[in-house]
């Protein structure tokens, strides 16, 4: 379920039935190809971009969860036609272990892996400022034809697992 919600928002999207769709359950963004990982045993976000990808889209991936978006990273890491952007608690502080602002890409896809690891308790005005002078940029730039975007809300300041120190306000 949690992977045929997110094809079937990138199909109704791709297909033009919609402009928007939202998976209440989506976003395990750190399962890899032969394992699961961080509590995700499938990787939807990186199904629905290679869903996307096969229709011959660009696609931008907006990941703005405390931790990195690993799994979804590593799957497209040298591809040109994919963007991947990831705000998270810095690597060398929370799980993953990645997400360092040199993991930008190999091959073809240098430069379409973005990273912008956040000290711990960054708080709303820091993250806002981080996110603006760093994501709308990047993504006019890239000109998408169509974003998946993983909105984790364990960057909330109560988060027992993380350390960043978001307010509900700064998640608007």
């Amino acid at each position: 379920l949690a992977a045929g919600a997110s094809l079937l928002a990138a199909q109704a999207g791709a297909g033009g039935e919609v402009d928007r769709a939202f998976h209440f359950a989506g976003g395990l963004h750190h399962a890899m190809p032969g394992r699961a990982s961080g509590f995700c045993y499938v990787n939807d976000a990186v199904l629905a971009t290679m869903h996307l990808r096969s229709r011959g889209l660009r696609v931008a991936y907006v990941d703005i969860d405390a931790h990195h978006g690993d799994g979804v990273q590593f799957a497209f890491y040298d591809d040109p036609k994919v963007l991947t952007i990831s705000t998270h608690e810095r690597g060398d502080r929370l799980f993953p272990g990645t997400g360092f602002v040199v993991e930008m890409g190999e091959g073809e896809g240098l430069g379409y892996s973005v990273n912008v690891p956040l000290q711990p308790l960054t708080d709303d005005s820091v993250y806002h400022e981080a996110f603006e002078a760093v994501v709308p940029p990047l993504v006019t730039a890239f000109q998408p034809d169509a974003l998946v975007i993983q909105l984790g809300i364990d960057s909330h300041r109560t988060d027992p697992l993380t350390h960043l120190s978001l307010t509900v306000q700064g998640f608007d």
